[in-house]
Parts: structure tokens; sequence; C-alpha cells
């Protein structure tokens, strides 16, 4: 009898568990803003919509060039999945339609009455506010920014306020103050040329004569961007130059990236945003004293259940061992000398490859100072 129960137990476990599993699914979404401080994340949807996924600390490593996965359980989000080994639970999500600034809270002039009003920036104009229910935490964040499910008029609106510490409905919104007309500055960036080969890009444009101490900004991606969603030094992978070259390495070949290009002056002021794409490209390697026609190319040659297989042209006749690089979404993790005889490399498909970009440099060493040097890198997508 304890065994029939026993298998009854284990039936019903075993439907219940499927029944959850097919009732979960993972939504592929892009990462637009990722708020570390307060657990926070900014995502779109294919569909173009973006949603403000509040999250638990447990995953932080997310950036704007990989996607993450929201785990739907039926219509509801209930975790997110950056890779496989980093699964955390989400506590709130909501539709996303940008930030506005708590300037001020009004007191509420009888203590009987609750505090229902404030002031707020919003698009650069001033809003005073009256909320409902639901946004007592308002005092931790005067002088600070939370969300809203809108992009123009507040009124009607939802208000979140960072790290899931509550919202509330918007009742109605008094414009107090329009925005001021932005006078846009002129970019010192004039000219603007490039070069790209061989996993990096070279930029370069006229040397600005005015007198005005530039400081020039660069950001790039994978993805076409709009730098409207940023803050200027928030910007993705932001660089900056008191030159008027940029030379961005470590690069994939054959892979078209986005780059912004804008200025600060002294006053703090910043210049609009250029853009350009720009797609590396691997070039051969010419010697005058012993040119090599054959070109160096690194290829997945085999792709197991278990492991990437590389390959590259036997050169080992003069090379005496090579220089390996692999990094995992943008980070170094393996670096390692290799002998000049070999010519493939294993990859282990690691839990943590999941889901990741995965790109592998390899740079020869000759076995004589003026012999042979063979460069060259490849980029892929754990799926």
């Amino acid at each position: 009898m304890k065994k029939i129960y026993f298998l009854l137990i284990a039936a019903i476990f075993f439907v219940s568990y499927s029944c959850n599993a097919y009732a979960s699914s993972a939504e592929k979404v892009r990462v637009i803003r990722p708020d570390k401080t307060y657990n926070d994340l900014v995502v779109e949807r294919i569909t173009g919509e973006r949603l403000i996924i509040q999250h638990s600390p447990i995953c932080n490593s997310m950036n704007t060039e990989f996607p993450v996965y929201l785990i739907w359980d039926q219509d509801k989000v209930t975790k997110l999945k950056v890779a496989s080994n980093e699964i955390c639970n989400v506590y709130n999500y909501a539709v996303y339609g940008g930030d506005m600034t708590i300037s001020k809270r009004i007191r509420s002039d009888n203590l009987l009455v609750k505090e229902h009003l404030a002031e707020i920036l919003f698009n650069n104009a001033k809003y005073e506010i009256d909320y409902g229910t639901g946004c007592e935490n308002i005092r931790d964040f005067e002088g600070k920014k939370v969300y809203t499910d809108k992009a123009s008029d507040p009124s009607g609106a939802k208000m979140y306020f960072p790290s899931d510490r509550g919202s509330c409905d918007i009742n109605s919104a008094k414009l107090l103050e329009g925005a001021p007309e932005q006078s846009a500055i002129e970019s010192p960036i004039k000219n603007l040329q490039y070069k790209a080969e061989n996993n990096q890009a070279y930029f370069y444009w006229d040397e600005d004569m005015s007198g005005t101490k530039w400081i020039y900004l660069i950001s790039y991606s994978r993805f076409d961007i709009d730098p409207a969603d940023y803050e200027w030094n928030k910007m993705p992978l932001f660089k900056t130059t008191i030159d008027n070259t940029y030379t961005a390495k470590n690069l994939a070949n054959n892979m078209e990236y986005y780059f912004y290009l804008s200025a600060r002056n002294e006053k703090g002021e910043v210049a609009p945003w250029t853009k350009i794409s720009v797609k590396p490209i691997r070039t051969v390697v010419v010697f005058e004293n012993n040119p090599d026609t054959e070109e160096f190319q690194i290829e997945v040659k085999e792709d197991t259940d278990t492991a990437y297989v590389l390959s590259w042209p036997y050169k080992g006749d003069n090379t005496k061992r090579y220089i390996l690089q692999l990094y995992i979404n943008g980070k170094r993790e393996v670096f390692q000398i290799i002998s000049g005889e070999l010519s493939e490399y294993t990859i282990v498909k690691e839990p943590e490859y999941l889901n990741a970009g995965l790109r592998l440099t390899l740079q020869s060493v000759p076995k004589v100072l003026t012999g042979l040097r063979y460069r060259d890198g490849i980029y892929w997508e754990n799926k």
C-alpha cells in the first residue's frame, strides 16, 4: 500500500511539474539600460515596447551588448535570465515610458491629510502633480529620478520608484513651466574619417582651431541605439579623449558596429552625437622580405554538443608559439601560450558560455625575429 501511495504522489508531482514547465516561456529582449545601484533594468521587446524590470541583486552582469531573457509564467514575468548560471527573481515589471525627477515634495498643511502633491521635471518641463496611494517612499527620492509608463503628458500616468519601492497613479498634472528652448552647440567634429580592419577601427577628424577646450566623447555598440536614451556619460562602452583621433580595438571582424562621437566643452555643454557604422575586415598581412600569399584565418571546424574545435592553417615551419586569448562577453577568460606546431584548439562548452558572445584571438611568435607573423580573430555566439 505504501508503494502505491508513493507512486501516486510521484505521478502527481510529475504532472504538476510538467504543467508548470510548459506554462513558462522565455522571451529574448535587448538590454537598453542596466542600473546596478537599484537593480533595475530597462529592456526592449521585439515589438518595440519597453519594460522596466526590477529584480534581485543576483543578476548583475547585464550590459547593452548582449540580450537577456524574460521568463514568463503565463502572463507574468517571474524571472530574469542573464546566463545559464545567472537567473534571478523579478519583483516587479511595468511598461517603461521614460524618467521623471522629483524636484520637490509639497508638504500637507493639515496633519490629517497625507501628502499627495509634488513638483517634478519631465521632458525638461516643470509640473505640479497630485499622486495617489502607494508612493509613501517619495521622501527618499527627492532630487532623484523615478520611472513612468508615459513618454509625454504625465497626467494619468503611473509612477514607479527605483528598487521596487512602490508605485502610484498620477491623478493630475499642472504645467508650471514649459521646457526651455535648447540651444544646441555646434559639434567640433568635422570631416570625420575612419579606417576599419583587423579587429580594430581608427577614427580621425579635423583639429579644432577655435581655442575651445574639448573633451571628445566616443561610444559604440553592436546595436543601432538612440543617444537620447542615455545620459552622455552612460552611453555603451563609453570612452573619452582630448585628441582628434581614436582607435577602437578588440573588435570582431565582419561584424557591424555603430559608433557615436560627440564633444563636451568647458561649460559642460554636450554637442549633438554623430553616428557612423563600421565593419572591420581581416586583411592579409604582407611582408616585403618574404610575402606569404596564403591567408591565415581561424575557422570553427566542428561544433559538437560538448565543445567547439577551432582550426587554422599549419604554420609550424616558421612559428615558434602562439599567444591565444579567449573573451567571454568582452571579458578575457583565457590567456595561453601554445606550441607553434598546433593548428587547432578545443573550447569546452562551459555552462556560463550559454547565450554568450565568444571571441578568440590568435597571434604568432616567429622562430626568427624577421619571420612571418600571423594574427586573426573570430567571434561567434554560443546559442
